[in-house]
C-alpha cells in the first residue's frame, strides 16, 4: 500500500530536487525520491527536522537539528556522501535561525541572538563558513518572521534601526552593510533573476510592488497599482507572489474599481510604463499563486460566487503575458 506524505518544502537545484517530507530529507534526480541521509540521532524518533532550504550553485544548504538540542547548517549535493555539516550552533546561547538565502556562489543564514542578530555566510565548505558580522544596532520586529532574499551575491533584508523600518543590503561584511531605503512596512521579498521584488509601503504610495538590485539608486517603485486613497491615506494594492515567467514578473494585487474590490494579476518587466493588468477576477476570493510551463503561466481563478459563500471549485487559466 502506498502512503501519501505531504511535502513541506521543495527545492529544485539544477540536476537534483530536494524534498522535505515529514521530518526527513529526500532527494530525486530523474528517478523516484529516495531518503537522502539520516542526519538526526535515532533515539528521538523525530528526525532532524530540516528547514530553510536554499540553493548554493548546484547544491542545497539547509538547517537541521543533529542532536535535538542544537541547530546545524548542512550542505548537500544530493548524495549521502556529499551531505555534510558545515557549522553547529548552540540553541542554549539564544540561537534561532530566522531566515536563509542562497545564490550561485554564496549562501547566507540569519540568526537571532540576544541583543541583536548574526549573519553567517558560506561557500559550501567548512573553512568558508564564517560569521560575517554581528549587529546590535539593527533589530527585528518579533511580531513577524524576518524575510531575506538574494540580489546577485548580496543579501537583502528588512530590519528596524532606532524603531524605524528599512530595507538593507550586505555583501557579508559589516562595512558592506548599508541602508537602501526607509519604509513603514516591508514584506514578501522574492529573488527574481538578479534582483529582489517586494511589497513595500514608503508612506506615500501605500503597500505597492518595489524592486532592488542591492543599491539605493536601484531600489525603485515598480508601479503604483492602486493610486487612490481612503481618508487621505494611500490604500496600496498589497502585491504578492512575484513570479518570473517568459521574461515578465507576474504578481497578485487587490484593487478597488468603481467600488468593487477584486483580486487581480499584473505583469511587469520592472518598469512602470510596461506594468499592465492581465486579469481581474469576477469573484471575491483570492486567486491562486502561479505555476509556469514554457512560455505560459497558469493560475486558478474562482467561478462566479454567491455573496457570502466561498467558491466550491475554480477554473484553470493560462496567460502568455498579454491582457
Amino acid at each position: 500500500m502506498k502512503k501519501q506524505i505531504p511535502f513541506r518544502q521543495i527545492l529544485r537545484s539544477l540536476a537534483t530536487t530536494f524534498l522535505l517530507c515529514g521530518l526527513t530529507v529526500w532527494a530525486r534526480a530523474g528517478e523516484a525520491p529516495r531518503l537522502l541521509k539520516e542526519i538526526g540521532i535515532s533515539y528521538t524518533y523525530s528526525g532532524s527536522n530540516p528547514s530553510y532550504f536554499v540553493r548554493l550553485g548546484t547544491r542545497a544548504v539547509f538547517v537541521a537539528s543533529i542532536d535535538g538540542l542544537s541547530s546545524s547548517w548542512v550542505v548537500s549535493d544530493g548524495t549521502a556522501a556529499g551531505t555534510k555539516v558545515l557549522k553547529t550552533f548552540s540553541n542554549a546561547a539564544g540561537f534561532q535561525t530566522a531566515g536563509a538565502a542562497g545564490g550561485d556562489n554564496l549562501a547566507f543564514c540569519l540568526n537571532l541572538v540576544p541583543g541583536g542578530f548574526e549573519v553567517w555566510k558560506t561557500d559550501g565548505s567548512e573553512v568558508g563558513t564564517v560569521r560575517a558580522f554581528t549587529s546590535g544596532e539593527l533589530q527585528f520586529n518579533h511580531a513577524w518572521q524576518p524575510e531575506i532574499a538574494m540580489a546577485g551575491d548580496q543579501l537583502i533584508f528588512s530590519a528596524l534601526s532606532g524603531g524605524s523600518m528599512a530595507l538593507w543590503a550586505t555583501d557579508g561584511t559589516l562595512g558592506g552593510t548599508r541602508k537602501l531605503r526607509a519604509y513603514t512596512f516591508v514584506t514578501r521579498l522574492k529573488t527574481v533573476a538578479n534582483q529582489v521584488y517586494f511589497a513595500g509601503d514608503d508612506g506615500t504610495h501605500g503597500n505597492e510592488p518595489w524592486r532592488t538590485d542591492g543599491t539605493p539608486a536601484g531600489t525603485v517603485l515598480v508601479h503604483d497599482v492602486d493610486s487612490l486613497s481612503s481618508g487621505g491615506v494611500a490604500r496600496g494594492s498589497n502585491p504578492d507572489a512575484f513570479t518570473l515567467s517568459n521574461g515578465l514578473v507576474y504578481f497578485l494585487a487587490i484593487r478597488a474599481v468603481e467600488g468593487a474590490v477584486k483580486p487581480e494579476i499584473w505583469a511587469t518587466d520592472g518598469s512602470s510604463a510596461a506594468t499592465r493588468l492581465i486579469f481581474r477576477s469576477t469573484g471575491h476570493s483570492f486567486l491562486s499563486r502561479f505555476a509556469t510551463l514554457g512560455a505560459e503561466t497558469f493560475f486558478v481563478a474562482p467561478h462566479e460566487e454567491t455573496p457570502g459563500f466561498l467558491p466550491i471549485n475554480g477554473k484553470l487559466l493560462a496567460t502568455n503575458g498579454s491582457a
